[in-house]
């Protein structure tokens, strides 16, 4: 493999085909764009080269030099085929008509930065590299604006006015349509491009690693309240059917989570008793905590053999029963969800105490 021996900058004036080309391949290594689109345009002087459509689907980005398409700076062709430009050709020629001070423009179906916004999170500079090239807070396109319309190329234009006017990194995102960014020559705008993807892949990961920090808080806190109070049965009596087990490999006294087991046991158990109007008169504040049940009231009893009192209990309490207060019996463990299940509902957990 010969090795290039230009570079974007100079290759701009001279060899700006081969520029394009060496450009869209790191575009593709560097999995910036795909092989269903992506395009780039450069302005030497007073032209503009581009790249053609379906470069990517059915080139696989292996162009050669006369596929570059040569327009002026109205976009009139003057070198190949006008109908095989690029569809967000427009895009582009507005960006280098409207921008003298950008040279080259860039567009990619790019992953991480669509994904994220895709999710509700602001795409907001918070990387070193992402500070450097004054990218804080980038704009995106309205989901209901259709990819590739005229509506579409007004709105990025307008937020790239609105950019300068910032002093803000020219690029904007458009939701499941990818990234465009501007700017002073080739180097500039691949390195920008590269700095929004990996700048929205931290986000991302960031974001990932704070949730998967308070599930597992959570999930560990539950582990370790069943681990001393569930007996561990052999495998053969708790899934005689082979159905799926969630084992705990971690812990040497494993403990083995399966819905039906549960279920087994709420049946065997008669944990679930309802307490009727008529026996409600019977104060039982005296063994309680947190409140008192008083005959006006329904309340709903859980049983000393339930073992635990999940989220799913209580939601197949209030299936068919209309109660406000749910009283625990001594022992029995109260999971962390069914607490915030419970709160949410406006329903009180009465904790039986046994002095």
């Amino acid at each position: 493999m010969v090795e290039n021996t230009y570079c974007f900058t100079e290759s701009e004036i001279i060899r700006p085909r081969e520029a394009i080309i060496e450009l869209m391949d790191m575009m593709i290594r560097y999995n910036l764009t795909d092989f269903s689109g992506g395009n780039v345009a450069l302005k030497v002087g007073d032209k503009i080269y581009i790249t053609q459509r379906h470069s990517a689907d059915r080139y696989r980005w292996q162009l050669k030099p006369d596929q570059i398409i040569v327009t002026d700076l109205n976009a009139n062709v003057l070198e190949g085929n006008s109908e095989k430009i690029s569809r967000e050709g427009d895009l582009h020629f507005g960006i280098l008509k409207r921008f003298p001070e950008y040279s080259c423009t860039l567009h990619g179906n790019s992953f991480y930065s669509p994904l994220v916004v895709s999710t509700g999170l602001a795409v907001t500079g918070i990387t070193e590299v992402a500070q450097y090239y004054k990218i804080k807070n980038i704009p995106i396109t309205p989901e209901d604006v259709p990819n590739l319309s005229d509506e579409e190329n007004r709105i990025v234009w307008s937020y790239f006015e609105e950019l300068k006017k910032r002093d803000e990194a020219p690029v904007v995102i458009m939701p499941y349509h990818g990234i465009i960014v501007a700017g002073k020559d080739a180097n500039e705008a691949f390195s920008l491009f590269h700095a929004v993807e990996t700048n929205s892949k931290f986000i991302l990961f960031q974001n990932l690693l704070k949730t998967s920090v308070v599930v597992n808080e959570i999930f560990s806190k539950i582990s370790s309240e069943l681990n001393g109070q569930v007996s561990i049965k052999s495998n053969s009596d708790i899934y005689p059917d082979n159905s799926t087990k969630y084992v705990n490999k971690q812990n040497e006294n494993s403990v083995f989570l399966e819905q039906r087991q549960l279920e087994a046991d709420k049946k065997e158990s008669n944990s679930a008793q309802k307490i009727t109007e008529e026996k409600a008169n019977e104060e039982i504040s005296d063994k309680t905590q947190g409140g008192s049940v008083t005959v006006e009231e329904k309340a709903y009893r859980v049983e000393k053999a339930a073992r635990v009192f999940t989220a799913e209990d209580l939601n197949d309490i209030i299936k068919n029963e209309n109660v406000k207060k749910i009283i625990i019996a001594d022992g029995v463990k109260i999971t962390d969800f069914a607490e915030i299940r419970a709160d949410a509902l406006g329903i009180q957990l009465i904790k039986e105490s046994t002095s």
